[in-house]
């Protein structure tokens, strides 16, 4: 049997007053997703909503802006689906099944119940690896938390061949091991393709394939974050080579 995941939700301390209707509320984890943007002083702007998060469940979830308003009143105390109707002037179908789906994906529970999230075996079979192989870069973009200032100063770090050669086989061990079928590895940096990262990358190309023979269960590809200005006709021969995508 597949191993579960089990939530209870108590009903609050004044259970005495309320209604037989069932109530429902927000699970405290779930987390709305925003835009994010920068201003000219680097100070963070948050922006619209976008969707809602569900650690539990590993799930994201794209609401309308109906599903928003059941989602705020929803907020800060217990609502039934009558109250709904009142406080956010929606039919009672649409209520009921956005109720549901939020439900299914345990960003809402019903109060006095308990909630069960089966293990989903895909989450599990595939991971990624995201390796920063340089702190170094020429571009200096709003919000990086590496960026040209760090290189210029010289106190850019890079990651050491032993380091990379370390991180890449202990990791594909463990997703061997684990049971994992796909593995993802993210160069990233800093700018990947300067030119002691690529090195690395280079580097590392070989070890990827003694790994890929040792553990031939997982299938390892990669991909890279680059922005794009190391790019020559040498470095696309060579991602394509390693058929690695950008």
């Amino acid at each position: 049997m597949l191993p579960e995941h089990t939530i209870h939700h108590p009903l609050p301390k004044q259970a005495d007053n309320i209604s037989q209707t069932p109530l429902y509320a927000i699970s405290p984890t779930a987390l709305e997703v925003r835009e994010l943007r920068y201003d000219s002083t680097n100070t963070p702007i948050w922006g619209h909503r976008i969707a809602l998060y569900a650690p539990e469940a590993s799930d994201i979830t794209l609401l309308d802006h109906s599903s928003w308003q059941i989602f705020d009143a929803l907020k800060t105390i217990p609502v039934s689906s009558d109250d709904l109707s009142e406080l956010c002037g929606a039919s009672s179908s649409t209520i009921h099944q956005t109720l549901e789906d939020l439900r299914q994906r345990a960003v809402l529970y019903e109060v006095g119940t308990t909630t069960t999230i089966p293990f989903n075996p895909e989450l599990m079979s595939h991971g990624e690896l995201y390796l920063e192989t340089t702190e170094s870069c020429n571009f200096k973009c709003g919000g990086c938390a590496t960026g040209i200032d760090r290189y210029e100063a010289g106190q850019a770090q890079t990651m050491t061949p032993e380091l990379l050669k370390f991180t890449l086989t202990k990791t594909l061990e463990s997703a061997a091991r684990n049971g994992m079928k796909r593995f993802r590895i993210k160069w990233a940096g800093g700018e990947a393709l300067l030119p002691i990262s690529a090195r690395l990358i280079e580097q590392g190309q070989t070890i990827i394939s003694g790994l890929q023979q040792q553990y031939p269960s997982v299938e390892i590809t990669q991909v890279i974050l680059t922005n794009g200005t190391q790019f020559n006709d040498a470095t696309v021969e060579k991602l394509d080579k390693w058929n690695v995508p950008v």
